[in-house]
């Protein structure tokens, strides 16, 4: 990935300045490799040191590039989806400081992207992301990550009151089948609550989740696609998979693929089912 993405605009250098002001990290449009090759690792090739001595500052040096390359491609990630109402400048300094040291490690492009898209989620909305997060995404390796996707392309999203939410929508006794050839299989489930991503409720007699809104006509999208809850409700059967805080901010920090039909034949049929049991349940116990 080119470390020249540029990195212009109010609202990115309010990143940047954050990022200088809380830790001294500082943005250089010139490559890593021009400035070592014109500076620091030129100065000990031409130095009185011994060889082996060259060679440990060398090596120490390039590590130190390459872990600026990283940070400075991430934070560029960050700045393309900077809203124009982020608020870079409040973001606290302890999980800044905790971002960037975890930063310097990544070289994955895949997941420079994804750890890009969470700076600009914090950045977005100062304190969505929790530090749990940080550290559960150090734990990641590419299978968790893709298993996450999975999840996250059965999963819908909201926002109510200025504040985005989203959950899986995971209705097992219904469509078993269905998920396990999307790859939401049990292993799974078990393997993403025990880094802190989700909760479960399974077993045969295990109680769904659900979510009340203040708003009854709050949509739920899935992509392009929105539900709307029938006339007065304000309440949904989520299922029986839903998110942590972590595993939110990393839900709507991703990029999961749509699986055509997942709303209008997996998750309305489910919904009007349980509206209208819930509806008779109710007119029963009025009687």
């Amino acid at each position: 990935m080119d470390c020249l993405i540029k990195m212009d605009g109010e609202v990115a250098n309010n990143l940047i300045n954050k990022l200088s002001s809380a830790i001294g990290w500082v943005a250089n449009h010139e490559t890593p490799e021009k400035i070592a090759i014109d500076g620091y690792i030129k100065d000990i090739q031409s130095s009185n040191c011994d060889p082996l001595t060259k060679a440990a500052l060398i090596s120490s040096a390039k590590r130190t590039i390459k872990e600026y390359k990283n940070q400075h491609n991430i934070c560029a990630i960050a700045t393309q989806s900077l809203l124009p109402s982020a608020k870079a400048d409040t973001v606290d300094e302890d999980w800044l400081a905790q971002f960037m040291d975890k930063a310097r490690l990544v070289s994955s492009s895949d997941f420079q992207i994804l750890w890009g898209n969470i700076l600009a989620e914090e950045c977005n909305v100062p304190g969505s992301v929790p530090k749990s997060l940080l550290h559960i995404m150090e734990q990641m390796d590419r299978s968790m990550a893709e298993g996450f996707m999975k999840l996250a392309a059965i999963s819908v999203q909201w926002e109510e009151d200025g504040i985005c939410s989203c959950s899986p929508i995971y209705f097992p006794r219904e469509n078993e089948e269905y998920y396990k050839e999307n790859g939401i299989t049990f292993e799974l489930l078990v393997e993403l609550q025990s880094i802190g991503l989700i909760e479960t409720s399974l077993g045969i007699m295990a109680a769904s989740y659900r979510v009340n809104f203040y708003d009854s006509k709050v949509p739920l999208k899935y992509f392009s696609q929105e539900y709307f809850l029938p006339e007065g409700e304000s309440s949904i059967n989520l299922g029986n998979v839903i998110y942590t805080k972590a595993g939110t901010a990393l839900c709507l920090a991703v990029q999961p693929k749509e699986l055509p039909g997942f709303l209008t034949e997996r998750c309305i049929p489910v919904w009007e089912k349980w509206y209208s049991e819930k509806k008779a349940n109710d007119n029963e116990n009025r009687s």
